[in-house]
């Protein structure tokens, strides 16, 4: 009697075994029972023409995680998209800013070559000029802009010469001369 009851435990705990086993992996079902039975499975002929069948829910959740990765590559695809739509629009509005960037550059280049022609011509007509007319006229400028009028130079050589330099400056008046040195002074001189 003890060899029969250790029998059918075992065979108990196998079944359970395998039972577990199968609820695990999530082909505990009808069909699975019947193929350990070794019966002929018979198939539902309204799931097979619909084409669904029950594999259990572990294939289940796998056909979602699949169906929610392929939605999450597709939503990276279009982001990835936009992101290079976006940096090819970046690039051409860089190349017109540094287009612009560089007129401007080439404007400030002109402006400033024109300004500095502008004061060569006066420093010319100012050394031209008597020392007193010529300190009248430099007294109509900023201290800055008579301070650059009369230490300009041209090819390395100052417009204005020494001696004619120095006469203008004894004309200027000494408030106004002191802010004109005291500029020419700032501005590097």
């Amino acid at each position: 009697m003890k060899y029969i009851l250790l029998a059918i435990a075992s065979l108990v705990i196998f079944s359970g075994t395998i039972a577990a086993a199968l609820f695990l992996t999530g082909n505990f079902n009808e069909e699975t029972l019947q193929r350990l039975i070794q019966r002929e499975v018979v198939m539902d002929t309204n799931t097979e023409a619909a084409g669904v069948t029950d594999v259990g829910p572990v294939a289940e959740a796998l056909r979602m995680k699949e169906q929610e990765l392929a939605e999450r590559e597709a939503a990276f695809a279009e982001e990835k998209r936009q992101f290079e739509l976006r940096l090819g629009e970046l690039q051409v509005l860089q190349t017109k800013v540094e287009q612009v960037q560089a007129e401007i550059d080439a404007s400030m280049a002109d402006a400033d070559t024109a300004r500095q022609d502008k004061i060569r011509v006066q420093a010319t007509s100012i050394a031209a000029m008597k020392a007193d007319k010529a300190a009248q006229l430099l007294q109509s400028f900023s201290p800055e802009e008579a301070a650059e009028i009369l230490y300009i130079e041209s090819g390395g050589k100052q417009v204005i010469e020494e001696r004619p330099l120095g006469k203008i400056l004894d004309a200027l008046d000494t408030d106004f001369l002191t802010s004109v040195l005291r500029a020419h002074q700032d501005s590097g001189g």
